[in-house]
Order: C-alpha cells, then structure tokens, then sequence
C-alpha cells in the first residue's frame, strides 16, 4: 500500500527489497494501474532484456490476462494499450545510451526500472530527464546489493524497504524480539 500511494502521489519511488518479496508483482500492478485507470503512457526498463519480457512483464502480462474483460483493450509480450495516449510498454536500453528514453514525453508518465541496482547512470539520467512534469513518476525497484549504483543515491535521499521477514513466504520464520527480529 506505501508502494502505491508513493507512486500516485510523489515524483519518485525507490524501493529498496529482497528477491522474491514481489516487487516486481507490485510494478506490474502500477503498469496495468497507470494505463487503464489514469490513463497515461507506462514505460518500464531493466539492465536485460531476460528481465524485462520474463520477469515484470510477465506479470503484467498475467495481471492483464487475469482481468482482460474488465480491462478492454489489448496487450502484447511488452505492451498494454487501451489507447493512442493511454498504454505502457518495456524496453532494454544499451547500458551506456541515455538516448533510448530521448523522446517520450507524456502529461502522465510513468518510468519503472525494474532492477534499478544494475541500471547505469546513463540510464537513469535518461529516465529522469523525461519524468518532468507535474503528473510524471518514476519508480525504481531492486536489492540494493552494489554500493555507487544511481539506485542506492536515489535511494539515500527517500526509499521504501521490504523487510524480508515481512513476506508471507517467509515471516511464519521469524519472531520478533525485544532485540530486534529472529
């Protein structure tokens, strides 16, 4: 719930988190959130294109599936659209070209890096350059495991973690002591 009220009220989002908490389900639901219901362009991101189609993709790609009748419509491997102005879709930019986002503009976009811990500077740049309007986001998820990244600045200025031992997968192992978590 944090994830998503940051998204729809603050110009940047980073979530900080372990594998497997469901980040990337959560961005997946920002995606279908941001095209069908605001009704603004989605544009997503990871350091591979693996991780872009298979991973949040393919959740979007489920969500929508899951909802098709309710939401109209049509998607594809990386795209949802309702719209000429209302869709969202995924690319791999070339690590060190900040000119893959050159050109998107949108009174309500929204950017999601998806495993932002290995999206270059460059890229980030990139990204934040076309986030400029009063209505535009960005969302930045990932297990911040190298120190330097742009993810882990971003994330010293404002970030939301997910504690591990908060997930339904695993929190049925830890008790909470008065000395923290066990």
């Amino acid at each position: 719930k944090q994830i998503f009220l940051s998204v729809r009220d603050r110009p940047a989002t980073n979530v900080q988190a372990a594998h497997g908490i469901g980040k990337s389900k959560c961005a997946s639901v920002c995606v279908l959130w941001w095209v069908f219901a605001v009704g603004g362009l989605c544009i997503t991101t990871a350091p591979t294109r693996r991780q872009v189609e298979e991973i949040l993709w393919r959740e979007v790609r489920t969500g929508y599936d899951s909802n098709r009748l309710n939401l109209g419509g049509e998607r594809g491997k990386t795209f949802v659209r309702i719209s000429a102005t209302a869709y969202a879709f995924g690319f791999t930019a070339k690590s060190t070209d900040s000119n893959g986002f050159q050109g998107v503009h949108h009174d309500k976009l929204l950017v999601i890096i998806d495993e932002s811990n290995g999206v270059s500077q460059e890229i980030d740049d990139g990204a934040i350059s076309c986030a400029t309007g009063a209505a535009n986001r960005i969302l930045r998820i990932g297990n911040p495991t190298e120190p330097g990244t742009p993810f882990e600045s971003a994330c010293k200025k404002s970030h939301i973690r997910i504690p591990v031992w908060t997930h339904p997968n695993v929190a049925w192992a830890y008790e909470k002591h008065k000395s923290g978590y066990h």
